[in-house]
């Protein structure tokens, strides 16, 4: 057999750089897909650590809706998993399916599965309606003036009056009448009981002393 004739120089550097590419794009399409991969084990892991959240908190709606703290909820994921809650948290908040408070007499936070009624009413309004009730939802239950919702707001008054009367027909909101000042109207969520700085306590009857 006659021997193999050698390739010239320029055709063998051709060779070894087409080599090269195709080891380049094998070792590429190869992290492409364990990237692929860990995106859905990533998403896989988020549902369920949702879902798990989410029985957490009906848990405590059960029980009172006292609220869920994130030291409770770091008792109940992996600690690998605590670094996704945010996240979770975030979304559910965007939907409209979860409250926050803070805690009183100490510092953090707590979270409260809203209401289903109140979810559908929540997603049903539009961004300023939404901006109007977080300010006054923001007030608890000392209520909230409504010259201080308009500063808090830069809403027009007449943008404003619509968004409270929309607020007010689907009661997410009321107003009540403080025993201080007593021809102002103060707003606050519908489902708080004024504090007795703004009811005047037991010895007060629609603002009038008994």
């Amino acid at each position: 057999e006659p021997p193999r004739r050698a390739e010239p120089p320029r055709r063998a550097a051709e060779s070894r750089r087409q080599a090269r590419a195709k080891g380049r794009r094998h070792h590429s399409c190869a992290n492409r897909r364990r990237r692929r991969l860990r995106t859905m084990d990533d998403g896989e892991d988020e549902r369920n650590l949702r879902e798990r959240l989410l029985d957490l908190l009906r848990a405590d709606a059960d029980d009172g809706n006292s609220g869920v703290s994130s030291d409770v909820i770091k008792e109940h994921v992996a600690e690998d998993e605590f670094a996704h809650v945010p996240t979770v948290l975030n979304d559910l908040m965007a939907e409209n399916r979860v409250e926050v408070f803070e805690m009183e007499g100490q510092r953090g936070t707590l979270y409260k599965l809203r209401d289903e009624k109140d979810t559908e009413k929540m997603n049903e309004l539009t961004n300023e309606q939404i901006l109007v009730f977080q300010v006054i939802d923001a007030s608890d239950s000392s209520g909230v003036w409504l010259r201080d919702i308009k500063a808090a707001t830069s809403m027009t008054q007449q943008a404003l009056s619509k968004a409270l009367k929309v607020l007010e027909s689907r009661k997410l909101v009321k107003t009540v009448r403080s025993v201080q000042q007593k021809t102002k109207k103060l707003y606050m969520r519908y489902d708080k009981q004024p504090t007795r700085e703004v009811s005047g306590g037991p010895w007060y009857t629609d603002q009038e002393f008994d």
